[in-house]
């Protein structure tokens, strides 16, 4: 995950995205004129494999989406169900675009309930402005209507915005992306601030971080390398749209990922769990962040168990060297009110990660339902970008 605060960027022009996304290859025009008609749409098998590969590799080069044991966890391994992907196919074999989604375990209005998070979405350079984001996506609601799943949620990139809007996604709004200074000067230099330029920020940084209440271990907390044996089903926050807190669900998401290592804290109160927050730390180049991957507490957690896991994590971040400690939330949600009490602050608008995508939520109703969900109602494994 690439994170680097610059200036938020609005909404791309129409013309704009589609230059940006669609910019094609010289000499590719005839190719694409002369295949459009002969391209088949249809949903991926797993001998897809192999070229699915390929195509994130002409189009992302070598990484984690290129790695045959992550492409096995992501899209088989989920307990939750095996992805959803459409496929666009050349009649040779050569597979030239991707839309995916990825089963997600919710609670709406306490009923327990299977929604999709759409990923990966990918389109061979040679082969854009055939409309083949649009085709594949329409193969995958089709799917998804047949398995009775009823929504598909989104984190768009600012190039994703659009041609996720023209298939029937709704904006539900900005998250918040909440921050913890440990180092203002690191932080700085991080950004690129010399401390000829620099100096009155720091000063300013260190004042806040003096400012700030310092989270206290007020109940026992524990690392664990597994959800085995905690009884996190008992964590449920009081809002209509939560992520279902099951273990085998959990331990897929956080434990057994092939690429990517997470650390688990435990917080009990009177040996009754209280929440468990998931964490981990990017170092990218000479920047070494903590992330805030997911948070769950009971419905009787106070401020005592989340200052207890932030006395957990800012521990182990500053030992790690991070200048800073970041998390996503609905905004005005209580975990937001309990992190903000913990020494975190809301990051303006303009000052917003373009590395975190736009942080803005979309929501498909895969059945035309208008129903009116809202931001509000919603608490989401924020961490899901990670899977991005």
């Amino acid at each position: 995950m690439k994170l680097s605060f610059s200036p938020q960027v609005g909404p791309l022009s129409q013309a704009s995205a589609k230059q940006a996304t669609e910019m094609p290859q010289a000499g590719a025009e005839e190719t694409r004129v002369a295949s459009r008609q002969h391209i088949s749409i249809r949903s991926w098998r797993d001998e897809d494999e192999p070229a699915l590969l390929e195509l994130q590799r002409a189009v992302s080069g070598e990484g984690d989406l290129t790695s045959p044991e992550f492409f096995d966890w992501q899209y088989r391994q989920n307990p939750a169900g095996k992805a959803f992907i459409g496929i666009a196919q050349e009649p040779g074999g050569m597979i030239v675009a991707q839309y995916a989604a990825v089963p997600l375990p919710l609670r709406v209005n306490g009923e327990r309930t299977t929604v999709t998070f759409a990923i990966n979405a990918a389109t061979h350079p040679d082969y854009r402005r055939l409309s083949l984001f649009t085709r594949c996506a329409k193969k995958v609601f089709e799917d998804q209507i047949k398995s009775h799943i009823t929504h598909t949620f989104a984190f768009p990139t600012l190039y994703a915005y659009l041609g996720q809007m023209k298939i029937g996604f709704r904006d539900l709004g900005l998250t918040h992306l909440l921050m913890k200074l440990h180092n203002p000067e690191a932080f700085l230099a991080d950004m690129g601030f010399s401390k000829q330029w620099s100096s009155l920020g720091i000063a300013g940084g260190w004042l806040l971080k003096t400012l700030q209440r310092k989270p206290r271990r007020i109940q026992p907390v524990q690392e664990v390398n597994s959800f085995d044996g905690i009884p996190v089903e008992k964590l449920a926050e009081p809002v209509n749209i939560i992520v279902d807190a099951d273990a085998r669900w959990l331990n897929w998401r956080y434990v057994t990922n092939p690429k990517r290592r997470y650390r688990i804290a435990v917080a009990r109160n009177s040996g009754e769990i209280a929440g468990f927050v998931v964490h981990r730390i990017e170092n990218s180049g000479s920047r070494t962040w903590g992330i805030i991957m997911d948070l769950m507490l009971s419905p009787k957690a106070g401020i005592e168990t989340v200052e207890s896991l932030m006395n957990h994590v800012f521990s182990a971040n500053i030992d790690s060297d991070c200048s800073l400690t970041i998390c996503l939330t609905s905004p005005g949600s209580r975990k937001e009110e309990l992190l903000r009490r913990c020494g975190f602050w809301t990051v303006p608008k303009r000052i917003r990660s373009k590395g975190i995508s736009t942080g803005l939520l979309l929501c498909r109703d895969n059945n035309s339902y208008t129903g009116d969900i809202r931001m509000e109602d919603i608490d989401l494994a924020f961490g899901m970008h990670d899977v991005l």
